[in-house]
């Protein structure tokens, strides 16, 4: 599957256009991003619909548009939650680490592959801040040293975001 196109990063005043302000709504709004990490595990990106996950989430589809305009909104919402459990759980790491860069590092890395192995819809969103990737080299222009098999790299997280977020 294709990773998620990010257009912008994910922040609570991009992703959501309306706040929950009831335990409720906001009980509401975690079913609609459970079903959206799902879905996104089950159909892809391209195949997610706002429709869909009304119903995965067992909601109405005004109560899905009333949190977001479309489903890069949600992808972005489900993206910035990714952020807050990964800093909050690497956050509980360190508080019973002696500080060195070691245990830090340690404690991003497990973190990091522990939510890629088993937090739905994070191997396709996961922090929101995919690199696209480039498009094939087309054979007929493509440089003589480049290799056929070859695929371009992408990257999953930002550094510089993470560190920003543990801080």
């Amino acid at each position: 599957m294709k990773p998620v196109p990010h257009a912008t990063p994910a922040t609570p005043e991009t992703s959501l256009r309306r706040a929950p302000v009831q335990r409720r709504s906001a009980e509401r709004l975690t079913r609609i991003l459970d079903a959206c990490a799902d879905l996104l595990d089950e159909v892809g990106y391209d195949d997610l619909s706002t429709r869909a996950v009304a119903q995965r989430a067992g909601v109405p589809i005004g109560s899905v548009y009333r949190f977001f305009g479309n489903k890069r909104q949600m992808a972005d919402a489900l993206a910035q939650r990714n952020l807050e459990r990964f800093t909050e759980q690497v956050g509980e790491r360190l508080k019973g680490a002696d500080g060195g860069w070691r245990d830090a590092l340690d404690a991003v890395l497990d973190e990091y592959l522990a939510m890629k192995r088993t937090a739905p819809g994070f191997s396709l969103v996961d922090f929101g801040n995919q690199i696209p990737v480039a498009p094939a080299p087309n054979p007929t222009t493509a440089s003589p040293t480049a290799s056929p098999n070859s695929s371009p790299a992408t990257s999953t997280a930002s550094p510089t975001r993470i560190c920003a977020a543990l801080s």
